[in-house]
């Protein structure tokens, strides 16, 4: 049975002001499209490379209104397969961490709510919206938002001879105060793409 305290993921305001100087030195030009629209980026943790054969574990989203991040979504989430030592060495997820957490399809219609009406911003996109594709389908539920990967952005703004997140933060002097979890990449990649896009 599953665990009460997962059965609504409900977005939580963001009220985190670290890195506000920086991204507001960013924001001189304050293109018009990029703060007229809203954003959700979005990051998933998974049990591995592929999204044919291995499964979500931790979606982190933050959204973005006015060019400012307003919410955040987070939950773990119950994997159809135990999570690989090497995974738990990278992501410090461990099974039991995800034992009592909902099914990707008791999550979706919350995360596809959340998402409504916005365009979908991840790093290296391709890869979370195969997962993304992969596990929502099944349960009914679709996303045809436009999409955005911040790699393809790094590379129109700035030359680098690698854009992993890692790297591309310490060029812009962003932190990270916890990589390869769900919600700490997501909200660093929010504020790399704030960034990048008033630029």
């Amino acid at each position: 049975m599953m665990s009460t305290q997962y059965s609504l993921i409900s977005p939580m305001p963001y009220q985190d002001q670290s890195d506000l100087d920086i991204i507001k030195s960013g924001q001189s030009k304050r293109p018009n499209k990029f703060f007229q629209e809203e954003y959700v980026i979005f990051d998933f943790e998974t049990t591995g490379f592929k999204a044919s054969d291995c499964c979500i574990i931790e979606v982190g989203a933050a959204k973005i209104k006015s060019g400012k991040i307003v919410e955040t979504f987070w939950s773990f989430v119950h994997p159809t397969h135990p999570i690989p030592p090497e995974i738990t060495r990278i992501t410090s997820i461990t099974n039991n961490d995800v034992a009592h957490a909902p099914l990707w399809e008791e999550i979706v219609p919350d995360f596809h709510k959340f998402t409504l009406n916005t365009t979908l911003v991840a790093h290296n996109a391709s890869f979370d919206m195969a997962f993304l594709e992969k596990q929502s389908e099944p349960a009914g539920y679709y996303f045809r938002n436009p999409v955005l990967d911040t790699i393809a952005l790094a590379k129109s703004k700035i030359h680098l001879t690698s854009y992993k997140l890692n790297v591309l933060l310490e060029h812009l002097n962003l932190h990270n105060t916890n990589p390869h979890r769900a919600l700490h990449d997501a909200i660093s990649t929010a504020k790399m793409f704030i960034v990048l896009s008033t630029m």
